[in-house]
């Protein structure tokens, strides 16, 4: 069907789709706004030479470097759909910016309620004016995509609670939207548990079709038909080879993997009162969106895997409904060799990762979406580490691992092989400075309700240079999100260990490493 006559019928079934549709002022499920949560988590994009400057503020530093990267960056005030930030990604706009950058029109990203806003599908709401679109709950009432929230300060997204008994949080913290299931309660102690008004549903699962559970297509010929009204994906809202066609209805996400070079032709059929496009794209972003169009796509591809999606065209979801998505695929006889084949990014700081420390001030940050929040290193060398409770939690470390108390005071943590046997005799001393509940890693000043916590300017809205009276050495959380930003608390080091810590993503940092990462390009939060 055309262009022209959808939008015809479309209009006379304008009454038949407002019966069928949510309407403007319902709320989201729970469902889908954890799939949004966790799509801005794992979100993949690539930073380039441009994105590491701001155009708009001579001053800037990205805390970034040119690489793959995983979660959409952190970005005081910003409130950004994954088509936006891919836009300004390509246009050459600053990848993040931290609270003492300011807030920037050149920045890409979200801060920690702009993301939390885009998760509940709601306005711009700040930590200070999320009680306009939210009622406060206890925390035994808590269900997945209810909130954390300080006013001021920070708010993070509750998930589930894991079998340890602790939180599974995503949220918009240090480098970037991370999923965070080491924080424990004491990263939210002080916070109130909060509910967006009018969310519906009680569990969220891990429904096929979104963009952390694509629809595999196992083989060709491939048909299948769905209705995008009751997909819990509606992020993919555009094609980077089309970004002036909004596609920003709900959309289903389908996957397929070439072992041999050839031509994939992938259409959709849809009724009367629903106009789906086809995409093709080499990766889950709309940047590697690489053909669209109104019913069907032909393109040539290599080994590896591709996306295709099934999308609402349009601006809301009025558009939505059944379609049927045929896909056929000729192979060419080619080795793999001969035709190009997606990308395949290469993100750093996973768990064993090398990361950046006193030696070494240019390697990469630790990435909780790629199952590491901490930096542990020695005078030559250092390594992605996560908080354990047993050696098994480290068995994915490469080249074995093993879980040691790397201070004596109860903060364990894996190492690597050619560290184990010494972790406890290292002296390390991160319980005195806190590590934000992170297993077992908490001390008696740590960054959630210690001395070095949330200290007098913690909470003090457009202030984002302040730094805590009454903080720790290095200086304890200042600034508030008078403009959608948002704050979160540092720590102190004794400077008496073999090892010293770097807390990363899932983990306290504050305005002291902020400022130390602008004055001395460090790269990493402080070191405890």
């Amino acid at each position: 069907m055309s262009r022209i006559s959808k939008k015809s019928t479309a209009a006379l079934a304008a009454f038949v789709l407002a019966s069928l549709l949510p309407s403007a002022a319902s709320a989201i499920t729970r469902e889908e706004s954890i799939v949004r949560a966790r799509s801005y988590a794992m979100y993949p994009w690539k930073a380039t030479s441009a994105n590491l400057t701001a155009s708009c503020s001579g001053g800037y530093k990205s805390i970034y470097y040119v690489g793959d990267f995983v979660g959409l960056p952190y970005n005081w005030g910003g409130y950004q759909t994954l088509l936006d930030f891919d836009e300004r990604i390509k246009q050459g706009q600053a990848a993040g910016a931290q609270p003492d950058d300011g807030i920037l029109d050149c920045t890409a990203g979200v801060d920690c309620s702009g993301f939390v806003s885009r998760a509940w599908g709601v306005g711009h709401f700040t930590t200070s004016s999320l009680d306009q679109t939210s009622g406060v709950i206890t925390k035994n009432d808590l269900l997945p995509a209810d909130v954390f929230n300080k006013a001021g300060y920070h708010v993070a997204m509750y998930s589930h609670t894991q079998a340890s008994g602790e939180p599974y949080l995503i949220e918009s913290y240090g480098y970037n939207v991370n999923t965070n299931p080491w924080g424990g309660w004491s990263h939210v102690a002080g916070y109130t548990p909060r509910r967006l008004t009018g969310i519906t549903g009680t569990t969220a699962g891990n429904p096929v079709g979104t963009m952390v559970n694509p629809i595999a297509i196992t083989s060709f010929p491939y048909t299948d038909s769905r209705d995008t009204r009751v997909s819990t994906s509606r992020l993919l809202d555009g094609c980077g080879a089309a970004p002036s066609i909004k596609e920003a209805g709900p959309e289903y996400i389908y996957k397929a993997t070439f072992t041999q070079p050839g031509t994939l032709t992938v259409s959709v059929s849809d009724d009367a009162t629903s106009d789906i496009d086809v995409q093709v794209l080499t990766g889950l972003a709309t940047s590697q969106c690489v053909a669209r169009h109104d019913s069907s796509v032909t393109v040539t591809v290599g080994c590896g895997t591709y996306y295709v999606v099934a999308d609402s065209f349009g601006t809301t979801s009025a558009n939505a409904g059944n379609y049927t998505l045929n896909a056929s695929f000729t192979a060419s006889g080619q080795p793999c060799s001969a035709v190009p084949g997606p990308p395949v990014p290469a993100p750093k700081g996973k768990l064993g990762d090398a990361c950046a420390f006193p030696a070494d001030k240019t390697l990469p940050f630790c990435n909780g979406n790629l199952g590491a929040d901490t930096c542990i290193y020695t005078s030559t060398k250092s390594f992605c580490s996560k908080p354990c409770a047993t050696n098994n939690d480290c068995a994915d470390v490469p080249g074995g691992g093993c879980c040691e108390d790397i201070s004596g005071k109860g903060d364990n943590y894996c190492l690597v092989k050619s560290m184990c046997g010494g972790g406890s005799s290292s002296g390390l001393s991160s319980g005195s400075s806190g590590t934000s509940g992170s297993s077992g890693a908490s001390g008696s000043s740590g960054a959630s309700g210690g001395s070095s916590g949330d200290g007098s300017s913690g909470e003090n809205p457009g202030d984002p240079g302040a730094a805590s009276s009454g903080g720790a050495s290095s200086g304890a959380a200042g600034g508030g999100d008078s403009g959608g930003g948002c704050s979160t608390a540092g720590a102190s080091t004794d400077g008496a260990s073999l090892f010293a810590l770097f807390v990363s993503a899932a983990s306290a940092f504050g305005i002291a490493w902020r400022r130390r990462r602008r004055r001395a390009s460090w790269p990493s939060p402080f070191a405890l």
